[in-house]
């Protein structure tokens, strides 16, 4: 009895999974990079045995190390063949962080969801070697010193689609190719036997097809894919944290992808979402399917997909819905326009406002990030919102009104392009209106903005000036107001001959 104990315990032992405590990103961006630097030299081919791999057959495999750029030799052995798979284990870590049972549930999970599901989805894996099974090699990948600890999950390495070797000048290496479809899945700090295994794999399995569709397709969209693969597989809370990540960050660009830190997984989270917004609202799988087929990149790529389903939105209409989306994720408002229905989300404001008057200035935002001011009332009445921006920038501004924290109405703000200037008015603010949140963006990098609000009516002044009887190079300026500004005192711009020559001055009250 006691040696059986003992037994249980050992297998027990080897299939409890790991925590490594740590989030996971993808290596394939940095697999991608260092194949656009690749140059074709004229070596043989790499020979290829003549049958395909037996069970118990070991193998050499050319791995990357991606903090190096390089490449390095593992050896591994044929744990599982599947019906569209082989399953390579490297030799170091069988029996240490894989056994038999990982082994026969990755495969099950390959073979009887993944395989058809990404497939369905995003089409058919090109095929270099003649055999239609794809290599999942599992073994332990090189981690990247990313400064938040996150370890690399797997990887998709588009040098494997190549023939023979290549030449990579940066580094000065050469580089060679298995000459067959890989996915390389890490096993140590991650869990081969856990379901962000089986996400990375589909994460995976994605990049590999979508290689054959668009190979050099923007980073955001190859990855935005890759992660609905997993949620369609049914790994969605595989993401939950890159999900958190962009909610704690909304000012995270959509479209420009970072090197590491807290930005790379706000990034995924961003991409994420991005796709998942568009299946549910441009037309499920095919509307994804027609991106990852495209071959257009980034912007145009998901503009062309999508009008050619008949889908006649720009993609800067498309995001202005999806911040909006973001902040608020309530589908009962404008037929489902502004929600989610498998996820729930509520970025985080940038700002909030409570004290008037009130001004931000000089913010700088990336394109397509997006920024929320959120404004809270200090008593009720008239708020009064002026926005700036330097003159020929296209901003796209929505403002949320908010009713006991449930969204009421959203609007778009005009902004005049000559003067930079957008003003809005909210009525009973902090008595109909809980909360304003103004929903900022920009379709160009490095843009400036800022924000003034401030409670009050309209208010006209008859304007009077006098010279200084003591400085005669001065004047003073005396506005007379058609009713009392109250407690809040103004702040005018100047203006001569339709040109603002000066702004925020806070005037002196006086009776």
């Amino acid at each position: 009895m006691r040696r059986n104990l003992i037994c249980i315990i050992a297998v027990l032992t080897l299939i409890t999974p790991l925590s490594p405590g740590k989030d996971w990103v993808d290596g394939t961006p940095w697999a991608m990079e260092i194949h656009k630097r690749l140059k074709p030299v004229s070596a043989p081919t790499r020979p290829r045995p003549m049958l395909a791999p037996r069970l118990g057959e070991r193998r050499e495999f050319f791995a990357l190390d991606l903090r190096k750029g390089r490449q390095y030799i593992t050896s591994a052995t044929l744990r599982g063949i599947g019906k569209h798979c082989y399953i390579f284990v490297e030799d170091r870590q069988w029996n240490r962080t894989v056994t038999l049972l990982t082994v026969e549930l990755l495969k099950k999970a390959f073979d009887g969801r993944i395989y058809e599901i990404v497939t369905n989805a995003f089409g058919i894996p090109p095929d270099i070697d003649g055999d239609p099974r794809i290599y999942i090699l599992l073994l332990d990948i090189p981690d990247v010193n990313l400064p938040g600890g996150e370890y690399i999950s797997g990887y998709f390495s588009p040098v494997n689609e190549e023939k023979g070797t290549l030449f990579d000048p940066h580094y000065g290496v050469f580089l060679t190719s298995n000459e067959a479809e890989m996915i390389y899945l890490d096993c140590n700090p991650q869990n081969p036997y856990s379901d962000t295994a089986r996400s990375t794999l589909a994460h995976e399995f994605q990049h590999l097809i979508h290689w054959k569709n668009d190979e050099d397709e923007e980073t955001w969209v190859n990855e935005g894919c890759s992660m609905l693969a997993s949620f369609l597989c049914g790994y969605g809370d595989q993401m939950k944290n890159h999900v958190r990540a962009f909610e704690r960050n909304p000012s995270t660009s959509l479209v420009s992808w970072p090197r590491g830190g807290e930005s790379l997984l706000a990034s995924y989270g961003a991409a994420y979402l991005w796709m998942l917004y568009i299946y549910e609202h441009c037309g499920g799988i095919t509307a994804v399917r027609a991106i990852a087929q495209n071959k257009l990149n980034g912007i145009e790529g998901v503009e062309s997909a999508l009008s050619s389903l008949g889908i006649h939105r720009s993609f800067d209409e498309l995001f202005s819905d999806w911040k909006v989306t973001n902040l608020i994720d309530d589908r009962s408002l404008e037929r489902g326009r502004y929600g989610y229905a498998h996820i729930d989300i509520h970025a985080r404001p940038f700002k909030v406002i409570r004290g008037y008057p009130a001004e931000l200035r000089g913010r700088r935002l990336n394109a397509y990030a997006s920024d929320y001011i959120q404004l809270d009332p200090s008593r009720e009445g008239r708020l009064n919102l002026l926005f700036e921006m330097a003159k020929g920038e296209d901003p796209d501004v929505r403002i949320v009104i908010l009713r006991d924290d449930k969204a009421e109405s959203v609007e778009r703000m005009r902004i005049n392009g000559e003067t930079g200037v957008g003003r809005t008015v909210v009525d009973r603010f902090g008595s109909s209106y809980s909360h304003v949140v103004l929903a900022v963006s920009f379709p160009s990098g490095d843009s400036e903005y800022g924000v003034s609000a401030r409670f009050g009516g309209e208010i006209r002044f008859s304007v009077i000036a006098v010279p200084n009887p003591i400085h005669g190079r001065y004047w003073e300026v005396i506005a007379i107001p058609s009713e009392s500004p109250g407690a809040d005192a103004p702040y005018p711009h100047l203006m001569f001959k339709g040109r603002k020559v000066g702004s925020d001055w806070k005037m002196k009250l006086t009776s």
